[in-house]
């Protein structure tokens, strides 16, 4: 029968039976501002509709209340089945990356430590390790400053120097 056909394209549990039409009931899960889920049923396929649309604006606003925005803000450190470590890769597939590593907290520089260390730790370190060679080593805006030795009130590079003291 007719109305028995156009009441299945409606779904829901629509149907026409002895001249009586029965309404569908469309089911959909949400979300309650406490998180816990909640089902409501629509009797029509317009509201059913309406509540679809609901749920997914209220999903999309809630990704906006993620730390950092969410994902539809923000790369993240992945881990990488492919590489089998953490990545930091950043992009649209197949157009990704290289990235930085910002505001860690200095790591442990010790034996047996698998903790990152920081650009300011390796700074200082380098400026430690060249005050221990003396004459003014040091590291400056991105380049080694090799240390000068006087000799016999003569200025020397540490290469010419050492072969003064050999000789002496």
């Amino acid at each position: 029968m007719m109305s028995n056909k156009l009441a299945a394209y409606f779904g829901g549990g629509a149907g026409y039976e002895n001249g009586q039409w029965s309404d569908p009931t469309f089911t959909l899960h949400q979300l309650n501002p406490d998180g816990s889920v909640v089902e409501k049923n629509y009797k029509t396929v317009a509201d059913a509709f309406g509540g679809v649309d609901t749920v997914i604006k209220d999903i999309y606003s809630k990704l906006g209340d993620l730390p950092g925005g969410g994902v539809k803000d923000q790369d993240a450190l992945m881990w990488s089945e492919t590489e089998n470590a953490f990545v930091a890769l950043h992009g649209l597939e197949g157009k990704k990356t290289n990235s930085k590593l910002k505001f860690l907290l200095d790591g442990a520089i010790a034996q047996g430590s698998s903790e990152a260390i920081t650009g300011n730790q390796l700074y200082m370190m380098s400026n430690q390790l060249a005050a221990y060679f003396g004459g003014g080593a040091r590291y400056e805006n991105g380049k080694w400053l090799d240390p000068i030795f006087r000799l016999a009130n003569e200025q020397h590079p540490i290469s010419k120097f050492l072969k003064l003291v050999q000789m002496v």
